[in-house]
């Protein structure tokens, strides 16, 4: 079967494309901190009827819950599954990959990719001008000791979608999920990127995770390909959804889904 475009004007294009969606992978979408769900909405536009996709719910309440979250989904989904993270959604396709044989990629979208160990934290303090000050960070007091974690919306413009309209960051910022502070601080078990083939795509003017980070979590990783776009912030799957839906196509037309090959 022959499809000659999703969206022509974007240029993508799934080519000799199995007969039905049930041949192919399911997408799994995960969400990263200070976002929600309608992260891609943009890109399940780009893939819609070429392959099925669920977009998973984030508790962001630390790796450890929110990777049991995540499991359980998909755990209800027959055959075989490529999971897409988003900046903290990567620490979580990391970990949940391990946990369900039927995962064969991993596509991580302005993403983390810890090893063992790590923590968000960890990695951004690794290079300079990573991660998010105190300043730019508001507190909820939840009671019982327990708090969450928010962006302020007159900083979320500037450090997340700075190449998008003043008014789609204001939207964004408007219905942000706030995040506990374990999602900063919990740390990654056995790395899935190990075992799994992955793919990267990053923005070369990401202000919340370094350019450094980006290109030595995909070299380390042994990644298939890594895409860098130009001028791209990290709210990548929102300003340039194209370049998204072509990496998720690129894994998703793996005729063989290979052990990556890592550095010793």
């Amino acid at each position: 079967m022959q499809v000659t475009g999703i969206d022509e004007k974007h240029g993508v294009f799934w080519e000799d494309i199995r007969s039905t969606l049930a041949d192919k992978p399911t997408i799994v979408f995960v969400h990263g901190a200070f976002m929600d769900a309608a992260t891609w909405d943009r890109v399940a536009k780009l893939i819609h009827g070429h392959c099925p996709y669920i977009v998973a719910a984030n508790p962001l309440l630390g790796i450890e819950a929110d990777t049991a979250a995540l499991v359980a989904l998909l755990r209800a989904i027959s055959g075989e599954i490529i999971l897409v993270g988003h900046s903290y959604g990567g620490a979580l396709i990391t970990n949940a990959a391990n946990l369900v044989d039927e995962v064969k990629a991993l596509v991580y979208v302005s993403a983390i990719a810890p090893d063992e160990g790590e923590s968000l934290e960890d990695l951004v303090g690794r290079f300079p001008g990573g991660g998010l000050p105190d300043r730019v960070l508001g507190s909820l007091t939840l009671g019982q000791g327990r708090s969450q974690l928010f962006l302020r919306p007159d900083q979320f413009h500037r450090l997340m979608a700075h190449d998008l309209p003043q008014d789609d960051a204001i939207m964004l910022a408007s219905r942000q999920r706030p995040a506990d502070p374990a999602v900063f601080s919990s740390r990654s078990r056995f790395p899935a990127w190990r075992t799994l083939p992955s793919w990267f795509v990053y923005g070369d003017d990401d202000r919340c995770l370094p350019v450094e980070l980006h290109a030595y979590m995909a070299q380390r990783a042994g990644a298939v390909e890594t895409v860098v776009v130009a001028g791209a912030s990290h709210s990548l799957p929102i300003s340039n959804p194209d370049a998204v839906a072509r990496m998720i196509e690129a894994a998703s037309m793996a005729e063989t889904f290979e052990v990556p090959n890592l550095d010793p």
